[in-house]
């Protein structure tokens, strides 16, 4: 469950899920991805990902929503957006390779190092007491570990795990 929290200079936020929203999350998320390996071994990569999702919801508040400096009370009608936009340039390095000769068949471990663009738009409006949005940008480090084990020519099982935190 994705949470997200408003806060805007000193009025208190209320931490809301989308569930709560009444925002579906279950859609896929449109992407991509653009990857290259250089190097005589093939040890480095390049990565630029890209993906953007636009989320709407319609509810009646169960509790009291205080947004920038609106306070949207329990019982109102509360139409909620949210459009997130990620952009991310990694680089990794393959600290380990396995001893199979063949690129696509070796297994490997490896570093990743790089930085994502974060672009948050919201919105939240009630007919009762308006609207109210906010939006925001943010750089973030990513840093993480992959690895792979090869199987065969064609097929390889890959995990990678880059770490992101935000309350």
């Amino acid at each position: 469950n994705i949470t997200a929290k408003a806060d805007y200079r000193l009025t208190p936020a209320t931490k809301l899920s989308f569930s709560s929203l009444g925002m579906d999350t279950t859609e896929n998320i449109p992407g991509f991805e653009l990857f290259t390996r250089f190097g005589e071994t093939l040890r480095h990569s390049l990565s630029l990902r890209y993906w953007q999702q636009d989320y709407r919801g319609q509810t009646t508040l169960t509790q009291t929503v205080t947004f920038k400096t609106f306070s949207f009370p329990v019982s109102s009608q509360l139409n909620s957006e949210l459009g997130l936009r990620d952009t991310e340039l990694r680089y990794a390095y393959e600290f380990w390779q396995g001893a199979e000769a063949k690129p696509r068949r070796r297994s490997a471990a490896w570093a990743i190092f790089g930085a994502k663009m974060l672009d948050l738009d919201t919105k939240l409006s009630s007919p009762t007491v308006g609207s109210a949005q906010e939006g925001a940008s943010a750089p973030i480090p990513v840093l993480g570990l992959g690895g792979r084990v090869g199987l065969t020519n064609r097929l390889s099982l890959e995990a990678q795990a880059a770490g992101l935190a935000l309350d």
